[in-house]
């Protein structure tokens, strides 16, 4: 039975967090109603309750999350009550790019200035998974099998970054890549990679986190700090260089280091988030001769959401590796402070549990 009221989790300020009271949210004819169970801390979350980025406050956060269909309106079809689902991208479905499948919707969330100053009772983003009752379109979820937990399901939407990461480097069976940090989205590029076929080179300072590289799957790893990687790589691939660079850390100031490692011809992503977003001094013509590759890669499409269901199912991904730990809805404060600690991994809330 469906109730009438539900709880969210609000960031009402920097480091200031609490739960509050809403109505269920209306579903239309061409809408589900979903009961969240769970739903991860991403950093898009992190940097506004950490004072990284400006943000307007209060505001509901949460794109990453899994629950059960409640409610379906009688135009849809496909889904059930009962239906497990991950929710993945808003998207319009009638821009160009939605329909061509690139991503990156023409009329997508907007996060700008509200017009209306925000309240705790009118909060921004309060569709975020970060309530326990959301509404989206069918095009906009993806069922997932029972035997992917809602822990792992929640978080498909970082796999399914990375598998469009992979997918746009082109990474081949017997290819060399080199992964730069081994945060959630490194752990991540590491499975995915080793499961393309590739050799896995992970650059990383902290020895734990090689630790859980290696574990996950790279054939090496290496401590930038205390390494000469350019050397070690040489040394690796007979001189050549590696055919793909991951570039997956927050800050440009490394990059024509590890664009030096490339191989020619050679590819470097651009994976993370660059903040600030410094620019660097890229040599048109070396890019020319030795025919470099810098490619820029964010989000996914819905094909990569499903091969990461996939994935999921199948155990060809472990997704333990990348979960800190899972906290109840009362205990949001805590779960944020957490996620906002240097080498942590996700944070999950039990959006079903108080």
């Amino acid at each position: 039975m469906i109730p009438e009221k539900m709880k969210a989790v609000v960031v009402t300020g920097v480091h200031e967090v609490t739960t509050h009271e809403y109505e269920i949210p209306k579903y239309s004819d061409d809408q589900l109603l979903i009961k969240v169970m769970r739903s991860s801390i991403c950093t898009i979350d992190q940097r506004p309750y950490d004072g990284k980025v400006k943000s307007f406050f209060p505001r509901v956060g949460g794109h990453e999350g899994a629950g059960i269909v409640v409610a379906v309106g009688k135009n849809v079809k496909g889904y059930e009550v009962g239906d497990n689902v991950t929710v993945g991208r808003i998207h319009c479905m009638t821009c160009q790019n939605c329909i061509l499948g690139l991503g990156h919707c023409e009329h997508g969330p907007n996060f700008s200035k509200p017009a209306v100053p925000p309240t705790i009772d009118t909060p921004m983003n309060l569709q975020g998974c970060f309530s326990q009752y959301i509404v989206r379109k069918p095009t906009e979820v993806f069922k997932f099998p029972a035997e992917v937990n809602f822990e792992y399901a929640c978080i498909t939407e970082p796999l399914s970054d990375v598998i469009h990461s992979i997918r746009r480097a082109r990474l081949a069976m017997g290819e060399t890549c080199v992964i730069i940090g081994a945060g959630i989205m490194g752990i991540l590029h590491v499975q995915v990679a080793k499961r393309v076929g590739a050799r896995v080179v992970m650059a990383e300072m902290d020895p734990e986190r090689r630790e859980k590289a290696l574990k996950a799957g790279a054939d090496y790893v290496v401590d930038p700090a205390t390494q000469d990687i350019g050397e070690f790589i040489s040394k690796i691939t007979e001189g050549r260089g590696v055919d793909v660079v991951f570039y997956s850390i927050a800050s440009s100031k490394f990059f024509d280091q590890y664009y030096s490692l490339l191989a020619t011809p050679g590819r470097i992503v651009l994976y993370s988030n660059q903040i600030p977003d410094d620019p660097v001094p890229v040599k048109l013509g070396r890019l020319h001769t030795l025919e470099h590759e810098i490619i820029g890669t964010v989000g996914s499409v819905d094909k990569d959401f499903l091969l990461a269901i996939k994935l999921m199912q199948s155990g060809a991904v472990d997704m333990s590796q990348v979960i800190q730990g899972t906290y109840a809805l009362s205990e949001c404060k805590q779960a944020y402070d957490d996620a906002c600690k240097p080498n942590t991994y996700r944070c999950v809330i039990r959006m079903d549990e108080e």
